[in-house]
């Protein structure tokens, strides 16, 4: 069985690896790469809400505390030298539940990119906190598939795909369509999240690991083979 992983270029060694080391043979594909372009800290934020790894680099050195979505985050922000207040279970919704359960309303900066989600913003307003979003990266998806890929899908060779957002999930979908490939190529499609599996809901065999992390996607990939 093969797994197709198309993610970004920074996580997608690792994720390679620990499947390997599984035993799944993979094909890799690097879906995006991410750009820091470097904020500033505003003096008056009390805390740092950290959503995605790839706001790291652009971030400058602070004492002040992070709260991660989940654990690839804090370990990120830990290896560069920030203080973690705390790492969720990969949920941005949750993420904003513990800090409005366990701060008091106060000023977060969080460092971003245009194309995230920010709906669970809404849970924190209406606590009395203020969000203040940066732009720390700007992202790239690849406008194509590698020929090795294209062969592989058109030859239905894979049985898995690896979706880890739901702006991956568009952008899958409409390389798909660029390259004339029916999703149904894609095997089943194991998401990180509900809203990862929206674009393929009607398409394909879909699964949706119970937490949005890899290993959760990594223990659905074992269960279903």
């Amino acid at each position: 069985m093969l797994v197709f992983i198309p993610r970004r270029t920074d996580r997608l060694h690792t994720t390679v690896s620990q499947l390997q080391k599984r035993g799944f043979k993979t094909l890799a594909f690097p879906l995006a790469t991410v750009k820091p372009t470097g904020v500033k800290i505003p003096a008056a934020a009390a805390a740092v809400l950290l959503t995605s790894s790839a706001a790291v680099p652009a971030l400058p050195a602070t004492p002040l505390p992070f709260y991660c979505v989940g654990q690839a985050t804090a370990e990120a922000a830990q290896k560069a030298g920030f203080r973690v207040a705390y790492a969720g279970t990969g949920n941005g919704t949750a993420l904003a539940e513990y800090v409005a359960q366990n701060l008091s309303p106060c000023p977060l900066f969080h460092p971003t990119t245009e194309q995230a989600a920010i709906d669970w913003y809404h849970t924190l307003q209406t606590q009395g906190f203020t969000i203040i979003p940066a732009p720390a990266y700007e992202k790239s998806y690849a406008d194509h598939f590698n020929d090795e890929v294209v062969c592989c899908l058109a030859e239905n060779k894979v049985s898995f795909t690896l979706v880890f957002s739901a702006g991956a999930a568009r952008h899958i979908k409409t390389l798909c369509q660029s390259h004339h490939l029916s999703e149904k190529t894609l095997g089943t499609v194991i998401a990180i999240s509900e809203k990862a599996a929206v674009p393929f809901r009607n398409i394909n065999h879909i699964r949706v690991a119970q937490h949005p992390n890899l290993q959760e996607m990594l223990n659905v990939l074992e269960q279903t083979t």
